[in-house]
């Protein structure tokens, strides 16, 4: 069950980062929890830029909100 789990989030990530570079930077920027904020400022972003693609990675089930961070899933 696990594999079949990771190939689906494997698949959707290709997906979603098919179009957006910054989306997949964002997502690499979630291993370890790290807040709206912090993605922000390494990418040299606002908030609310980062934020808008977080809530589509979120949708998309790649990444999971904890609290005030973030974490990718796989």
């Amino acid at each position: 069950m696990r594999i079949v789990f990771r190939e689906n989030v494997e698949v959707a990530k290709e997906k979603s980062f098919a179009r957006w570079d910054i989306k997949k930077s964002i997502y690499e920027l979630c291993y370890g929890e790290r807040t709206v904020d912090e993605i922000g400022g390494r990418l040299g972003k606002s908030r609310e830029h980062v934020r808008v693609y977080l809530l589509t990675l979120e949708e998309e089930g790649i990444v999971v909100r904890k609290g005030n961070t973030y974490e990718a899933v796989v």
